[in-house]
């Protein structure tokens, strides 16, 4: 309703951002992201607060702050791209296509996903520990605003001018923000395991639970929106075989460096959050890596070349497969000698 309020403020006109006292202040898309940096920062703050005065007091009201955030973010999101059809109808699109949008759009997820799992489990204490991912989302957001003014609308380059845009990157955050909230419980359940802050945190199992179920959650949008990981290797020749190490590629072909090497190491890379969450995880020595590795991925019928069976696959098989797909393998480093 909010953003319906900002947007028939402009009455089609993209000056009266700048004239309007509603729009100048509060809703036009500038404003209501600016209000969505304080608020998380404060929020930050009030989480930590609270964790260190055992306030609920002050949980509940940096909860209540979180959410106010997420819902300006959302607003600023909602009238951006309003605001992007009014600049000009071939340079309207949805608000996800670079990096400052898509830092919003992280910083609402995760913060989304976080209150749900705050209501559900009824305990504020975590907070502290996730909302500090957040508030860094937001620094670079107004690095990205103030050092580099590239928080202005720009048209979209040809290769995103898809439908599909508006499912694969929505898809991709979701994951992206359940990994940043597993990890950050992650870095939590190592600390009480250690008898530091066993008092003020959620027990184990609770820990334990949460990270299970977001990781759970990650791996299957981020799976869904990058399943033609294994489809690369399809278009190298089966007597191209060539291997592939993170850190250098070998092949007498220049194609295949020039074209599908650099495709592996992209994907590579945004499989980061995928380790990042599943080494926090079983570095705690909870039970949450063991249950994920028997996780059904889908229900659909998947082959995994490393096994040659098909079925329903669980996530140990998919990161096997991520990892020794045939032709193309991903050479992991030898183990170092008494490890």
């Amino acid at each position: 309703m909010l953003s319906l309020f900002g947007i028939s403020q402009y009455h089609g006109e993209l000056a009266r951002a700048g004239q309007s006292f509603w729009l100048k202040y509060l809703f036009a898309s500038q404003s209501a992201i600016m209000w969505m940096s304080a608020l998380f920062v404060i929020a930050t703050a009030g989480y930590w607060l609270g964790l260190a005065a055992r306030s609920d007091f002050a949980n509940r009201v940096s909860a209540g702050i979180t959410w106010s955030a997420a819902a300006m973010g959302l607003i600023g999101l909602m009238v951006r791209w309003y605001e992007s059809y009014l600049i000009g109808a071939d340079v309207g699109h949805i608000p996800l296509s670079n990096l400052y949008e898509v830092f919003i759009l992280f910083s609402i997820i995760t913060a989304l996903l976080y209150l749900y799992y705050e209501q559900y489990y009824q305990n504020r204490q975590l907070g502290a520990f996730v909302l500090p991912v957040i508030s860094a989302a937001v620094a670079f957001l107004l690095w990205y605003t103030f050092g580099r003014e590239a928080h202005h609308i720009q048209p979209l380059v040809p290769a995103l001018q898809s439908y599909w845009m508006k499912i694969h990157v929505p898809a991709n955050f979701v994951g992206y923000g359940a990994f940043a909230l597993a990890a950050m419980v992650g870095v939590a359940y190592l600390l009480v395991h250690k008898g530091i802050l066993a008092n003020r945190l959620p027990a184990l199992e609770v820990l334990d639970d949460v990270m299970y179920k977001a990781i759970a959650i990650g791996f299957r949008f981020l799976h869904h929106s990058h399943h033609t990981w294994r489809d690369v290797g399809r278009v190298i020749q089966p007597d191209d075989q060539r291997q592939v190490s993170f850190g250098s590629t070998t092949s007498s072909r220049p194609g295949f460096r020039r074209h599908i090497a650099p495709s592996m190491v992209a994907m590579v890379k945004k499989a980061k959050p995928i380790a990042i969450a599943l080494y926090i995880t079983s570095s705690s020595t909870s039970s949450a890596g063991r249950r994920l590795a028997r996780m059904p991925l889908c229900t659909s019928k998947v082959s995994h070349p490393h096994h040659g069976s098909q079925g329903e696959g669980s996530v140990a098989d998919e990161i096997g497969g991520y990892v020794n797909f045939h032709p193309v393998r991903i050479a992991a480093p030898a183990p170092e000698a008494g490890m």
